[in-house]
């Protein structure tokens, strides 16, 4: 009797630890594949072409970390999301909105995202089986500090550059009136 209830738990503890790991998975893989429609989105529309090549890279970067993903989906023999779901359309939304004002509030919801993106990976990988946490250690979380930074350092040159032609404007028109 005592034999049936300890293999009963051993049984569960597995099926909550797998069920645990597929709910961070899945929720990895859900950003992953938010964060690719929403670079498209940005590369589509985005004003300033001196952009697309850090955009590109970026989105490459999360493309292969939703193959990445789905591969160990599907090593798990679990079904991986193909889609981004309610908030991919969320995101492609905020994005799109986003890219008809400027791209400086298109990069600053990108770096948003990104950041988002980083705390997902700190929160979920703890959850991971040991082989997954360490290619998320050794390969994801890494790539996730890359585009992190490279959107960083595009709203950092942005707001340089609009600082830059605002004092720019100032001076004119003070030459202007000075004129």
């Amino acid at each position: 009797m005592r034999e049936n209830e300890n293999h009963l738990k051993d049984l569960l503890t597995r099926e909550f630890l797998h069920n645990k790991e597929i709910g961070a998975l899945s929720t990895l893989l859900c950003g992953e594949i938010s964060a690719v429609e929403a670079y498209n989105l940005a590369i589509e529309n985005v004003k300033d072409e001196s952009l697309l090549p850090v955009l590109e890279e970026c989105r490459n970067s999360h493309a292969m970390r939703v193959v990445t993903l789905q591969d160990r989906m599907e090593y798990l023999q679990e079904n991986a999301l193909e889609s981004s779901g309610w908030w991919g359309a969320l995101a492609r939304f905020v994005e799109g909105s986003a890219t008809i004002i400027s791209d400086k509030v298109a990069l600053s919801v990108l770096a948003a995202g990104e950041d988002y993106g980083f705390t997902q990976y700190e929160q979920h990988i703890k959850d991971l089986d040991s082989e997954t946490f360490d290619v998320a250690l050794s390969e994801l979380l890494p790539e996730q500090g890359k585009t992190l930074h490279a959107i960083n350092n595009l709203c950092n040159g942005l707001h340089k550059n609009s600082v830059i032609e605002a004092r720019r404007r100032r001076d004119n028109n003070q030459k202007k009136r000075a004129a």
